[in-house]
């Protein structure tokens, strides 16, 4: 078995004829304005895979976002907590992107199940570690996600056991994977951390930096910072960290305060809510990078066993 580490990922793809061959026995999962996500067989790899399938001759701006998804899913490709990404195919109406089939449900749902009952800090921390670690790397070479969300962050099933009545993750399991970069902004790598400005405001408000709320340029890895503190904060509390009033500054700037439920003073570190508030700084400027989200003590810190 080849372990992938950061730093060392396989860009080959597989070569669109022979790709498109190997699939077969499709089915609809979801689909919504952007196209559709199908499952299929894949008889090269024997398990199902995710094909998803975005209409051809659309206009301009959705064409660039199509253009930067695959080139985002192939710098990616191999990397510990991206999607694993097989490549992609045309038909007379579609672009058909190909993802290894991570069936273990994203993280909206998997609070919803647990009735939005707080996650123990030492599993929000293993869900993580690997995700930051990602987009740091994405982030050196050029990639911006611009839609961190629970929704795009997928947990894998088979990384949990029971034992004794409680859930077991194993110090080496692949816990927690980031998906669609659909939104993806697309920067030369050499100017980061001061890539260039970005004018493009989707995303889910939910998540929205309030640089972006507030219709002014912004740094898209800046961003990302901030929706992952979101998502994050979410696991940790249970709810999300801002009412849906806010206040504007003396220049017109939206302003967003965080909300630490009180009830939970005992239950989350002060480490914790130091990077959550650095994370959620409302000027970028001071905003924590990801290399300094990567580098915080309360991620540094390691568990060989995690139990919740």
């Amino acid at each position: 078995m080849v372990h992938l580490t950061f730093g060392k990922q396989s860009n080959s793809l597989c070569p669109p004829s022979e790709l498109q061959a190997r699939l077969s026995q499709f089915r609809k999962l979801t689909a919504g304005s952007y196209g559709e996500i199908m499952i299929a067989y894949d008889a090269h790899l024997q398990t199902e895979v995710v094909v998803k399938r975005l209409a051809r001759g659309a206009d301009v701006q959705q064409q660039q976002r199509i253009d930067n998804e695959i080139e985002a899913c192939t710098k990616g490709k191999g990397v510990p907590g991206i999607i694993p990404f097989h490549g992609w195919y045309q038909t007379t109406e579609h672009y058909c992107l190909v993802f290894d089939y991570v069936k273990g449900g994203d993280m909206y749902v998997f609070l919803e199940q647990r009735k939005f009952s707080p996650v123990t800090e030492e599993t929000v921390k293993k869900l993580f570690r690997r995700i930051v670690k990602s987009l740091l790397f994405m982030h050196r070479n050029g990639i911006a996600h611009k839609d961190i969300k629970l929704e795009n962050v997928r947990r894998e099933d088979e990384t949990f056991k029971l034992i004794n009545l409680q859930v077991l993750i194993d110090k080496k399991a692949n816990m927690a994977t980031l998906i669609d970069f659909g939104l993806c902004n697309i920067f030369d790598p050499k100017a980061f951390p001061h890539e260039e400005l970005s004018m493009d405001f989707s995303g889910s408000k939910e998540y929205c930096a309030p640089e972006i709320l507030s219709g002014r340029p912004f740094r898209p890895t800046k961003a990302d910072v901030w929706s992952l503190g979101v998502t994050i904060f979410a696991n940790l509390f249970g709810v999300f960290p801002f009412s849906k009033r806010h206040r504007k500054d003396a220049q017109g700037n939206i302003r967003l305060e965080i909300n630490f439920p009180h009830s939970d003073t005992t239950l989350v570190s002060s480490a914790a809510r130091d990077l959550l508030s650095q994370m959620l700084d409302n000027d970028p400027m001071t905003r924590i990078s990801m290399s300094g989200v990567k580098n915080h003590a309360w991620l540094k810190k390691k568990s060989p066993l995690v139990f919740w």
